[in-house]
Formats: C-alpha cells, sequence, structure tokens
C-alpha cells in the first residue's frame, strides 16, 4: 500500500496519516483509484460505494464519488443521461462540501460542471456564494470576483445593439473587479480585466464627452497589470501535486490542475514581456 502507517493494524482497522479506517473499507478505495487510473470509472464508482457502505465515517469516500461520477460526464455530449451525470456529480460534491464546506476542488468542479451543463445563473450564484464567504482564502474569494467579472466584459459585447444594457454590463463587472483587487491588490487577472471594463466603458460613454477619462484609467490599469505580471514567477513546468489525504493513489484521483481562473471568458492577451 502506497500509505504512511503511524501504526499497524488495530482490531481490524488501520491508523493512517489521515484517519482510522477499517482495512476492508482501504482496500475498496484502492481498487476503485486503481480502477480510476485505468479510465474504468464505473468500475472505480462502485469500489468507492463499497468503501462507503464499509466505512461510512471516512469523510473522503464522498469527494472520491463525486470525483467519479464527475468524470463519467462526458464534455459536449447533448443527453438527458449525460446532463443526469453531471447533476449527480454536482450533488455529491455539494455533500461533501457539508463535510469541508472550504475545499477548493469540490466548489471549483460545481461551478465547472453548472458552466458546462448550461446553467449559467446558477454558476453565477454559486460563484457569488464563494466570493462573499469571510472563511474562503482572499486570492479564492478575489478568483471568484474576477471570472464573474469576465462573464460581465462579454456580456458588453452581446448587448451592443442595446446601449444601456451594455453600459450596465460594463458597469456591473467593474464593481466586481474591484472587489477582486481589494482582496487581492496582486492579482495580475484582476488588473487586466479591469483595463479591458475599462476600455469598454469608454467606448459607451464616447457620444456622451467622457471617454477620455475612461481611455486614462483604462491605460493606468493596464499598466499596472504589465508591471504585476513581470513580477510574477515564472510558470513551473511540474505540477505542484496537493496531499489531501495522505494516500498516493487517493490523492491521485482528487488532484488535477483546475482552477477556478479557468473559468473566464477568454481575452486575447500580449505576449510576456521581457525579463
Amino acid at each position: 500500500m502506497k500509505m504512511t502507517f503511524v501504526s499497524g493494524l488495530i482490531l481490524g482497522t488501520v491508523l493512517t496519516a489521515f484517519g482510522q479506517v477499517t482495512t476492508p473499507a482501504i482496500q475498496e478505495l484502492h481498487a476503485g483509484a486503481r480502477s480510476f487510473d485505468a479510465g474504468n470509472f464505473e468500475e472505480a464508482q462502485q469500489h468507492f460505494q463499497k468503501a462507503q457502505v464499509l466505512d461510512p465515517t471516512y469523510k473522503y469516500t464522498q469527494l472520491l464519488l463525486a470525483r467519479v461520477l464527475h468524470f463519467q460526464y462526458r464534455v459536449g455530449i447533448q443527453s438527458a443521461t449525460n446532463t443526469a451525470l453531471a447533476s449527480r456529480a454536482i450533488a455529491a460534491y455539494k455533500t461533501y462540501l457539508t463535510i469541508d464546506p472550504e475545499n477548493d476542488i469540490a466548489f471549483g468542479s460545481v461551478a465547472a460542471l453548472y458552466g458546462l451543463i448550461g446553467e449559467n445563473e446558477l454558476q453565477r450564484l454559486w460563484l457569488l456564494e464563494c466570493a462573499g464567504r469571510e472563511s474562503v482564502p482572499k486570492d479564492q474569494r478575489a478568483a471568484c470576483y474576477i471570472v464573474l467579472a469576465s462573464k460581465q466584459w462579454f456580456c458588453s459585447f452581446k448587448e451592443t445593439a442595446k446601449t444601456t444594457g451594455a453600459r450596465k454590463c460594463v458597469s456591473d463587472g467593474l464593481e466586481l473587479i474591484e472587489k477582486a483587487i481589494a482582496l487581492d491588490p496582486t492579482s495580475d487577472l484582476a488588473w487586466f480585466y479591469k483595463a479591458e471594463l475599462l476600455r469598454q466603458m469608454a467606448e459607451k460613454e464616447e457620444a456622451a464627452g467622457s471617454d477620455a477619462r475612461y481611455e486614462r484609467l483604462a491605460a493606468d490599469a493596464q499598466r499596472h497589470f504589465r508591471e504585476l505580471r513581470m513580477k510574477r514567477p515564472g510558470e513551473s513546468v511540474v505540477t505542484q501535486r496537493k496531499t489531501l489525504t495522505g494516500d498516493d493513489e487517493l490523492d491521485a484521483v482528487l488532484n488535477n490542475d483546475f482552477s477556478l481562473i479557468y473559468l473566464a471568458v477568454p481575452v486575447p492577451i500580449e505576449p510576456d514581456p521581457p525579463r
């Protein structure tokens, strides 16, 4: 087993770095992890379900179940069965969040799944809930606001024919991005989206003659973005793997490179300036 043991077998249980789990449950969890690694997600689900029956007290089994349901969802396939899988995964992640309310894997996965099945309003409300929760780390709350602001930036293009609607999209986006900057003033992406939103506001205010002020503000935000981006450490080639359960095989199921910020509407970004 790929576990760090604190002590040996104790009356049919194993005391690991992440708690006391019955040995039959551990065997099912590891079998599920191996099936997951092989891409046999339905088989992995069956093993995790058996583990949960054998030991309902081990909290990470619920997260593993949510994960395997999530991986059974097929992106781009429009069918009731596929959507139902996403809904089941969302429900499973939410159940886990009642145990571990600040878990970023579960929270981000719910937000991503809402987007994938087209539940944009539910995704918006979900992100707002995270952004307003003071117990969540400030950089994660800022990421939620950045994603929401990026969607308002995109909204301004969809509402081009409706001047009032487009202006409201930009105004709402600027309000959201200011909240992001207040939480994480060193976020280069927050300043980037602020610059883009201000440029959009300048276009909307051109007829009123106040576009020059917004252009100046946009230029200031863009300058701030560039300065922060130059200070940002270079991207590491090796992804830092998280240790959540204390077990290598189970952590491999739960680890991925997803970040909430990936949900932001993409905007073409100029190449990195020379360092």
